[in-house]
């Protein structure tokens, strides 16, 4: 039988970086290192099992939501301006303007309440649940939290190059959310560094966590 060669490991080479400050950035000399990680298979590198906290983020902004959603409309129906005794003339006796206080607090009731429901819906949505390096070392899933679905197997799953992923900041301690920018999305995603665990801290840090121009 014809004896098929054995799978080699993928030697990834980065430069190995002083710790900085600000961004986490280093300053000074740098040096040349390789580590060479067999990637036959999927290697997960991160995951962040805060259900109960996501969860509880989207219970709380829907509540909110729905509360100040009832605010707007108990003020635009129920609240009346002061009747104002001197004749008006002009844009002063239009309705808009006699009617400024109840428009006023309808519409701060209808902001928060849209504040309320984009951040209970985009935050669950950047935060990444688990991220795992693909077969070959050249592709890496995420997986974030789904807005949508509550309950441990609710996710949603984006799959990119590693060639279009930047990590922004440097993994240190006093880093507690690490933002990952990907190509072709406009918002940074979210790595909890207190909260979450790395699997493969060293592969991440030369593979997942360099900064790279993705212009």
């Amino acid at each position: 039988m014809k004896a098929f060669p054995q799978r080699q490991p993928v030697r990834f080479a980065s430069r190995m970086e002083r710790p900085g400050r600000g961004f986490g950035r280093p300053e000074g000399p740098k040096m040349q290192r390789e580590i060479e990680i067999d990637v036959s298979k999927d290697i997960q590198v991160f995951s962040n099992k805060r259900f109960r906290f996501f969860n509880t983020i989207i219970f709380v902004g829907v509540t909110q939501t729905v509360l100040w959603g009832y605010l707007a409309y108990f003020s635009f129906q129920f609240l009346q301006d002061e009747a104002s005794l001197e004749p008006r003339t002009g844009w002063r006796d239009s309705w808009l303007f006699k009617n400024k206080y109840r428009v006023s607090v309808c519409l701060v009731c209808c902001l928060a309440a849209v504040a309320a429901c984009v951040f209970s819906l985009s935050y669950p949505i950047r935060s990444i649940k688990q991220m795992w390096l693909l077969k070959g070392g050249e592709n890496i899933r995420l997986e974030t939290f789904s807005p949508m679905s509550l309950g441990e197997y609710s996710k949603k799953v984006i799959k990119v190059p590693l060639k279009d992923i930047s990590g922004q900041l440097a993994r240190v301690p006093t880093n507690n959310t690490i933002p990952i920018k990907v190509k072709g999305y406009r918002f940074h995603f979210l790595m909890d560094n207190k909260s979450g665990v790395f699997h493969e801290p060293n592969l991440y840090d030369y593979t997942i966590g360099l900064r790279r121009n993705l212009k």
